[in-house]
């Protein structure tokens, strides 16, 4: 052995970032393994990035309660009285019919996500339909790293992008593509050191994706509609300090301003369940109370005028959806089951999960290639009773997957009506 080698043996490899680990086992589809080291690693630490990790990888892995748990923990209460509220005499309605008619004659839509809630992403392919049969034609995703290769395959898979990784994610991009949407990306992509300064670094990232936006749909296709999907404040149209030092503006308003578009701007992170009432919005549980949220809805005020937006997106957004709470369907979410199917692990596979360790139960569409995201996948703990999958119809392959990643039996060709 030379010289050389032996040096080089002996230096310390570096450690791997905990984070970055439980980021590389998402992209190579090791769900519980990510899983397994998010929840390590929160052992050790309530760090925020920590345990903002942590909730991702429960999305990712099919654990709503657990999710609304961590990042509740993380963000604290939301317990402050609402007092007298527009929701008060406000009157509910179905939120796609009536996003649908705010859209009409508007070229732009633009819509927002809490990046662990996969139901606004089950939110989001409803109105991708609606809005394809109203003649929208552009579906815009802030986290598509590769929308070309997604639109050619028709399937995400780890090169999609980052939240695509999470199934109901991977739903709606795949009903994006199926509903013959262009897709594009238009996230910024940085060419040098980042912008010491915070208020510096947005307005930086939020100039390049309306940038983005504009050129790659508007001048690309001067006569598009486009649906654009983005993360919280990107939604929002607000302005402060326009032209000055502290200037702050989100991608939505910039884009309005590049393009001349007045875009139909819709929250839909705000009014949601939690995982305890100490946590909800105020104005959300007073419309619980009142008896409005039998199904995601908006609300009309009193007036007549516009949509009732309450808590920080107030004035800032046009539209807000409140999403009701919804009791669970054979131990998913409830909201999952709107579109799809309950079905059950049938016997033959249910009879391979081990009753000693904890697995991954997934379900992928048959016709997809090595590599796509799951349609569905959920955590069976050692020795519980598997809750059903909840599919849309189709052909699925099903498996188990245990915490190395290792896919323990499959079945092929299971029809779901």
């Amino acid at each position: 052995m030379s010289m050389l080698l032996v040096a080089l043996l002996q230096i310390p490899t570096p450690p791997v970032d905990p984070g970055v680990a439980i980021d590389l086992h998402v992209r190579a589809g090791r769900y519980l393994a990510a899983l397994d080291a998010a929840e390590h690693r929160a052992l050790e630490s309530e760090d925020p990035f920590v345990l903002d990790q942590l909730g991702l990888v429960q999305s990712f892995a099919g654990q709503e309660e657990e999710m609304l748990a961590t990042f509740d923990q993380m963000n604290g209460e939301n317990a402050a009285p609402a007092g007298s509220t527009p929701v008060d005499d406000a009157t509910a309605l179905d939120a796609i019919p009536a996003l649908v008619e705010a859209a009409r004659g508007r070229r732009i839509v633009v819509l927002n996500e809490s990046h662990h809630m996969p139901r606004n992403r089950a939110f989001a392919l409803e109105l991708a339909r609606a809005l394809r049969a109203e003649g929208f034609d552009t579906f815009a995703a802030e986290t598509f790293a590769d929308a070309a290769g997604l639109q050619q395959r028709g399937w995400p898979d780890a090169s999609t992008g980052y939240y695509t990784a999470e199934p109901v994610f991977g739903e709606l991009v795949r009903g994006a593509a199926a509903l013959g949407y262009r897709l594009v990306e238009y996230e910024w992509k940085p060419t040098g050191p980042p912008a010491t300064d915070v208020g510096a670094q947005i307005r930086v990232r939020e100039t390049a994706q309306a940038k983005n936006l504009h050129e790659r749909v508007f001048q690309a296709h001067p006569e598009a509609r486009l649906f654009v999907h983005v993360g919280y404040s990107h939604a929002t149209e607000d302005w402060s300090d326009p032209g000055g030092p502290n200037e702050r503006a989100w991608m939505s308003a910039r884009l309005a301003k590049l393009t001349g578009f007045d875009p139909l701007t819709i929250d839909q992170t705000e009014c949601v369940p939690h995982s305890e009432a100490r946590f909800e919005n105020a104005h959300w549980r007073r419309a619980v109370e009142r008896g409005l949220l039998d199904a995601p809805k908006v609300l009309r005020p009193a007036s007549g005028d516009g949509f009732v937006v309450v808590g920080t997106y107030a004035g800032k957004v046009d539209a807000q959806v409140f999403h009701p709470r919804t009791p669970p369907v054979h131990g998913r979410p409830g909201w999952l089951a709107r579109g799809r199917s309950a079905f059950a692990i049938p016997s033959d596979l249910a009879a391979k999960i081990p009753g000693d360790e904890r697995v991954l139960l997934q379900a992928f569409h048959a016709s997809e290639g090595t590599g796509a995201i799951p349609a569905d996948q959920f955590v069976v703990e050692s020795g519980a009773v598997p809750p059903w999958f909840l599919l849309a119809s189709g052909t699925y392959r099903l498996a188990i997957q245990d915490v190395d990643g290792k896919t323990l039996a499959t079945q092929d060709g299971v029809h779901v009506e």
